[in-house]
Order: C-alpha cells, then sequence, then structure tokens
C-alpha cells in the first residue's frame, strides 16, 4: 500500500448555495452533475436539499487560473471557489486544491 499525505490542501466553505430559491442555478448543476462524476454524500439522481448531506468537493487546479475537475460550474460560483482556494490554500506544490463546499446552517 502506498498513500501520501496532502495536509494543507483543502479549503472547506460554508455557502447558502444550497438553497434552490435563492440561488438556482447552483441547485440544478449540482442536481445535473450528480451521478456524472461529481464528488457529493448525495446518492446519485438525489436533489440536493438542506436537510441531508448535501456536501460537494471540487478540484481547483495549482495555479488557480480557474481550470479544475468542475470548471464548468456557473459563475460566479466557480469564481468564489476558486478564489478561496487561493485564499485558503496557498501553495499546493503542484497539486489540485479541494474545495469542500457545504451548506451554512447559519445562512
Amino acid at each position: 500500500m502506498t498513500y501520501t499525505a496532502t495536509s494543507g490542501r483543502m479549503v472547506q466553505i460554508a455557502v447558502d448555495w444550497f438553497d434552490p430559491g435563492r440561488h438556482p442555478d447552483f441547485v440544478e448543476w449540482v442536481t445535473r452533475q450528480n451521478g456524472q462524476g461529481l464528488a457529493t454524500w448525495l446518492p446519485a439522481g438525489e436533489y440536493p436539499d438542506l436537510g441531508g448531506y448535501p456536501d460537494v468537493f471540487v478540484g481547483v487546479d495549482p495555479s488557480f487560473s480557474g481550470e479544475g475537475t468542475d470548471s464548468g460550474m456557473p459563475d460566479p460560483y466557480w469564481s468564489e471557489v476558486v478564489q478561496a482556494a487561493r485564499d485558503g490554500v496557498g501553495d499546493t506544490n503542484g497539486l489540485h486544491a479541494i474545495v469542500w463546499i457545504r451548506p451554512d446552517p447559519d445562512l
């Protein structure tokens, strides 16, 4: 077995984007990508709701140029994800930064 520790290359952001009334474009994107390779706790085909675990995990390229595993996410969401990675992760030593997007229970 081989493993590599990648501590410090992930940032978690808590957002209100899972609210379909306020952010229908984001919710539609998650719904469309779920089961198509999107990293999430949601079972394939399930609609993200605030009562479950709709967390989403995306990768941002190490140059923070805007490329990444899920760069097809609608703007301005993707721009905020890239900025969070840039601010929260910093140097990635050439590896993608992972951004964990979760609902903020206080929003």
